[in-house]
């Protein structure tokens, strides 16, 4: 029986290791996505399967890690600003974000995204502008811009939602709703809308940060969690194939709520995980260490391997082989990076 040991100084210590983990889901999903999502790649699967196609679904929907990273953005930022007093002064925060995010996303944009767009892709010049210099839809990196916003934004706002837990929880709400409808009916440029939605699971991370995990817990115990998230995943998933306003509007509220409650689902879970093993394996630390990087180019990477084999092996193998492969290869390029002074901004780090 999972049982939850409500200790701050744990938690911080096994961020990094939720934040591997999550990196590796976002390489199982990009991984499987071919078969799920048409327009992941420029051509279609060789072979597939209801199975297949509900493979990356399966992993968002049950990993939440995007979410889940946005979340412990907002856990860390509360540390670090309100525990450490970092963050004091808005312009140094902007350069650190700037550098951290902005030089990363315009760098691997140039040199490594945008090529393999115009390789793989039948994209003209005005459509990877608009994908990349005005982050519309840029790949993987899109995050990278969202995380930026969502940092300015709450900085700016930083006190109203320290002191206003209940006015802040319902704003965090409506810009998710905001952005939702966005998405669907507007222009996404600089990832705006997506920004929107985002601030919610970065509100949610400050707030369990700032209040303490038990606040959730004591109220309602774990297990009831877990039946709640399992509840939410069927009525999702019993409406895939909706096909009124109505039932597609349910289906999106249900979304919002299995993903709120799915990020606490794992952070609970994962911290349990991470207070059982050893991080201090040396595959493990070097993981965590450069998950930044392994973001940056995996994508690319198992364009690769799916250009050259969807036809030759089966699914199965190519997803593992995906994987692997870009694990390994984006991992290998950020070891690279990392070695030298002027090429370390590539990757967010100081020269």
């Amino acid at each position: 029986m999972l049982r939850y040991v409500n200790d701050k100084n744990a938690e911080l210590n096994n961020c990094a290791f939720i934040k591997t983990v999550m990196m590796c889901m976002v390489v199982i999903y990009h991984s499987a996505l071919f078969w799920g999502n048409a327009d992941f790649f420029s051509v279609s699967p060789n072979q597939t399967s209801a199975f297949l196609v509900g493979i990356s679904d399966a992993v968002l929907r049950l990993s939440c890690h995007i979410y889940v990273f946005m979340f412990l953005s907002g856990y860390l930022f509360c540390y670090l600003k309100s525990e450490k007093r970092k963050y004091q002064q808005f312009k140094p925060f902007l350069i650190n974000k700037s550098k951290r995010l902005l030089i990363p996303y315009v760098c691997v944009a140039l040199l490594w995204a945008i090529p393999f767009a115009l390789a793989f892709f039948d994209y003209t010049p005005h459509r990877i502008f608009r994908r990349f210099a005005l982050a519309t839809a840029p790949n993987q990196l899109w995050y990278l811009i969202v995380s930026f916003e969502v940092f300015m934004i709450f900085y700016l706002l930083y006190d109203f939602f320290a002191k206003h837990d209940i006015a802040g929880g319902i704003a965090a709400v409506l810009l998710y709703f905001i952005g939702a409808l966005g998405l669907h009916y507007l222009q996404n440029i600089f990832a705006i809308w997506q920004t929107c939605e985002m601030v919610f699971f970065f509100w949610m991370g400050f707030k369990i940060r700032q209040k303490g995990t038990d606040c959730i817990i004591s109220k309602i115990p774990f297990p009831y969690w877990l039946l709640l998230f399992a509840a939410l995943l069927s009525g999702v998933c019993y409406l895939d194939k909706a096909d009124t306003s109505l039932m597609k509007a349910v289906q999106s509220g249900l979304l919002f709520a299995l993903y709120a409650v799915g990020t606490i689902v794992n952070f609970i879970v994962w911290q349990w995980v991470g207070a059982q093993i050893n991080q201090r394996n040396a595959v493990f630390k070097l993981l965590s260490e450069h998950t930044l990087g392994i973001y940056l180019f995996h994508q690319q990477i198992i364009y690769l391997c799916l250009y050259l084999l969807n036809g030759i092996v089966g699914p199965g193998l190519i997803i593992i082989i995906n994987v692997v492969v870009s694990i390994t290869l984006s991992l290998l390029i950020t070891l690279i990076l990392k070695k030298h002074r002027y090429t370390r901004a590539i990757i967010g780090q100081k020269p």
